[in-house]
């Protein structure tokens, strides 16, 4: 049995998310929400989350708070182009910067499973 941190305790019952992540081609570009991406920041892309939630990520130990600025991750083709019209991903529900995936440890994986608690 798994013992939680108390700060982590004292939050509603997490929800597992498999994660991906995207970074150096989107930097720079606006996201969904118009801030600019930025690959190094703390940040999240959902396809239902209202933007500026803040959410808890935990994978092995490892934590992160990221904020929800874009939109995505989306389904894609063989040669991971986005599958258009876009519709979210059939396995996968958040997309992180770059920074939030490294935070985690998960960079070399691409895609890993997190613990999320939405604080806002």
């Amino acid at each position: 049995m798994t013992t939680l941190p108390l700060c982590l305790a004292l939050l509603a019952p997490p929800q597992s998310l498999t994660c991906s992540y995207y970074g150096p081609g989107f930097h720079g570009r606006p996201t969904a929400s118009g801030v600019p991406y930025d690959m190094h920041a703390l940040t999240a892309a959902s396809p239902d989350l209202p933007f500026g939630s803040v959410l808890l990520l935990e994978r092995d130990g490892r934590a992160v708070v990221v904020e929800v600025q874009d939109r995505g991750p989306f389904a894609v083709d063989s040669t991971g182009a986005a599958v258009w019209p876009l519709r979210p991903h059939p396995t996968r529900q958040m997309d992180l910067s770059a920074g939030a995936m490294k935070a985690l440890g998960g960079i070399s994986a691409g895609i890993i499973q997190a613990r999320a608690w939405r604080l806002e």
